[in-house]
């Protein structure tokens, strides 16, 4: 068994919480859990694709998502966008990539450093401006992390995305 850190050691968002239970002869079995707790939803950080610190091959272009504004488009195989991620916490994330595409088999890569995090399939959507969202779940991110958007296929706009912390709870029976 691993134990806990102690409270003071141990990052805020990080929680103990007791359960007993009883199985009606009054045995008692004790659980201690270490919970990461974030509010579904509130804390998800979206960035738009414009927003990238550097790029190759890609350019910018009016859109007709639903709020509008700029999107990346002429996307082709070997473009990338860098970013700088500065998530509230180092944590698992559900990554979300707002897309759309008029061919099948386009694919875009998250990597940091060299090292690939996600591989993400962009569905036919239909048309340039037909958008749909792209969940890929449970990636571990550090708190702040430079990562790369890199297109292996062509055909591909991208608009924003969004990192959603997950609550993970790990624990153990004591």
């Amino acid at each position: 068994m691993t134990p806990l850190l102690p409270t003071p050691h141990r990052p805020s968002h990080l929680h103990n919480l007791r359960f007993e239970a009883t199985d009606g002869t009054g045995d008692k079995s004790t659980f201690i859990d270490a919970v990461s707790i974030f509010k579904a939803g509130s804390s998800a950080i979206k960035v738009e694709a414009e927003d990238y610190d550097a790029m190759n091959g890609i350019l910018l272009v009016p859109t007709t998502d639903t709020v509008g504004g700029i999107s990346v488009g002429y996307v082709d195989a070997g473009d990338w966008m860098i970013y700088t991620a500065g998530l509230p916490s180092a944590g698992i994330y559900n990554v979300e990539f707002r897309v759309a595409s008029p061919s099948n088999g386009s694919r875009l890569l998250l990597k940091s450093g060299g090292t690939t995090l996600a591989t993400v399939d962009v569905p036919n959507t239909g048309a340039w401006e037909a958008w749909t969202t792209v969940v890929v779940p449970n990636l571990t991110l550090a708190e702040m992390q430079t990562l790369r958007v890199e297109a292996v296929t062509n055909g591909i706009n991208f608009n924003w995305i969004q990192f959603t912390p997950v609550v993970v709870v790990s624990g153990h029976s004591v």
